[in-house]
């Protein structure tokens, strides 16, 4: 018969409903299987699902389709652009949050299953809004501030209006133009020579 020609005898072929990759498996040469067996666990990693925590003060500020992008530490200045294709009903009772999913294109499969990294989401009327680290903002005289890095050893400290806040990003509404260079890490020590700057030209 076709089968016969199909398979030597002994065996039978498994087809998977979907491309993709064998991450698990879970039997043996020999090993007697039925309908409710899991015999293997496959995945497909062209496009992934990014889950993320909002604030429930800020789930208003987003909708399906709304564009993110995700980043993560093992990639060091690439970005991973995606869609919000779901946001949660229930808020966690401890954290106030709740879930938010994003799909993201992987076609590289760079991206892995279980990686942590951080997803941005512009927001506002025209969704067109800066999002940087929180860490990059400083505060003085009730103002806030971020330093600009303008070639190698000169920095500009300017004032920045922010707005909501999600995690460890913020919101620069206004004061940075795409494209800037922003400093975000050694604000301390810029910070520092500033004051010392600031105390030197006091003394003259």
């Amino acid at each position: 018969s076709n089968n016969n020609e199909e398979h030597t005898a002994g065996t039978l072929p498994i087809k998977s409903p979907i491309n993709g990759i064998v991450v698990e498996r879970n039997v043996v040469i020999g090993q007697l299987v039925d309908a409710t067996t899991t015999a293997f666990k496959i995945i497909n990693t062209n496009s992934v699902w990014i889950d993320a925590q909002i604030y429930e003060k800020d789930m208003n500020k987003f909708s399906n389709k709304s564009n993110a992008v995700f980043t993560s530490a093992s990639y060091p200045g690439e970005k991973f652009e995606g869609k919000i294709i779901y946001i949660g009903q229930i808020v966690d009772e401890q954290t106030r949050t709740i879930t938010l999913r994003c799909e993201v294109q992987n076609k590289a499969g760079k991206l892995k299953p279980q990686m942590f990294g951080e997803l941005s989401i512009p927001v506002g009327s025209d969704a067109k809004a800066i999002i940087i680290s929180a860490e990059s903002v400083y505060k003085d005289a009730n103002q806030n501030f971020v330093f600009i890095q303008q070639n190698d050893s000169t920095f500009e400290n300017r004032i920045v209006e922010t707005g909501i806040s999600l995690d460890n990003m913020i919101e620069i509404k206004d004061g940075i133009k795409t494209g800037e260079k922003i400093v975000t890490s050694g604000v301390f020590y810029l910070k520092s020579e500033l004051k010392k700057d600031e105390i030197a030209e006091d003394e003259h």
